[in-house]
């Protein structure tokens, strides 16, 4: 029980807690006679390196607890992966295959151990050992094809292009999600010949190769068998996609169905509060004005017995700024 229960913690409460602490974009709108406090994160290309290692921590941290599987632990350590790889795609400096400056924090993220970034260095050196370590970490994925094809100063985005006409052309195995890549026996499970759900590190690439806010795949890389083989599991994947859009990397208002499987497995795991948090940061509609409001109240009464017992639970729904009739309204039903 206590493992399940610090299992939870960082899974849940951890990543959560540290999205709170982010800056956040308040805006109070009227829901008829009420006043709901909405919020949206709000970030930089400059953040993103402390979110990304902020993030590894807590699933650095999940890796020390003892009674893991080794599946499980085969998953979280693609996460610390997927985050590293976020952060050296899409932080400030690296946009369109441009790598940081030697001033930037943290240069040795994707580079070996021990190689450290020295002031010293000049910057065309340090660009070229960034590139060959991160093509050392693209070549395993792509059986040297890509270093094979292309030149050394070829551009990330034309790496990451070539890498997918690839795919397409059947050059290399497809890009499946890491549980699968490792347990082949799985796969029998899935159609991935109609049911295209790739590994999220390859819709990353892609959409850092393309740089546009139109990228067709958002569903598709957002969805949860992108990175674990649970289809109810949204918890890492949601902390990525609000991450991501923060900084600019895309923008799209449909994606509910990633906000709201997150929010019924935090129901499942009576974390109302937490629940109600999503709700509140969802993307604005035009066309579902009163979505959040609704949402929020309907937790209220179809949870009351869960919230109403854990009086840190009450108080922080109250903090979030939920009328507190809403609440008296739930308790009295």
């Amino acid at each position: 029980m206590r493992i399940r229960e610090e299992l939870s913690d960082f899974c849940f409460d951890s990543p959560l807690n540290l999205h709170k602490e982010l800056s956040h974009e308040t805006k109070e709108v009227e829901q008829g006679s009420f006043k709901l406090k909405l919020q949206k994160l709000v970030s930089n290309r400059m953040m993103l390196s402390e979110i990304c290692w902020s993030n590894i921590g807590i699933i650095e941290r999940q890796l020390e607890v003892t009674g893991l599987s080794y599946a499980s632990r085969g998953l979280l350590m693609h996460q610390v992966m997927v985050w590293k790889l976020i952060k050296f795609l899409f932080s400030s400096g690296n946009i369109s295959g441009k790598s940081k400056s030697v001033k930037s924090d943290n240069e040795e993220d994707m580079m070996p151990d021990g190689m450290e970034s020295a002031p010293e260095i000049e910057l065309e050196a340090l660009l070229l050992m960034r590139r060959a370590d991160f093509g050392c970490w693209l070549q395993e994925g792509v059986y040297h094809r890509v270093q094979e094809e292309l030149p050394l100063d070829t551009s990330l985005p034309d790496v990451f292009n070539t890498y997918q006409k690839l795919v397409n052309d059947g050059r290399v195995p497809n890009p499946v999600p890491v549980y699968i890549d490792e347990d082949p026996i799985e796969e029998d499970t899935h159609n991935w010949e109609t049911v295209e759900h790739f590994d999220l590190a390859y819709y990353l690439m892609l959409l850092h190769a393309r740089q546009e806010n139109d990228f067709g795949a958002l569903k598709t890389m957002f969805s949860a068998l992108a990175s674990t083989n649970d289809p109810l599991d949204y918890h890492m994947i949601w902390h990525q996609r609000v991450v991501l859009e923060a900084i600019g990397t895309f923008s799209s208002n449909d994606l509910h169905v990633l906000d709201m499987g997150f929010v019924s497995q935090l129901l499942c795991l009576g974390k109302c509060h937490w629940a109600i948090y999503v709700v509140l940061r969802m993307p604005h509609r035009e066309n579902y004005l009163y979505l959040k409001a609704t949402i929020s109240r309907e937790i209220l009464f179809q949870y009351c017995e869960v919230w109403s017992r854990d009086v840190l639970q009450q108080q922080f729904i109250e903090k979030l700024g939920i009328p507190s009739a809403w609440l008296h309204e739930a308790l009295v039903s």
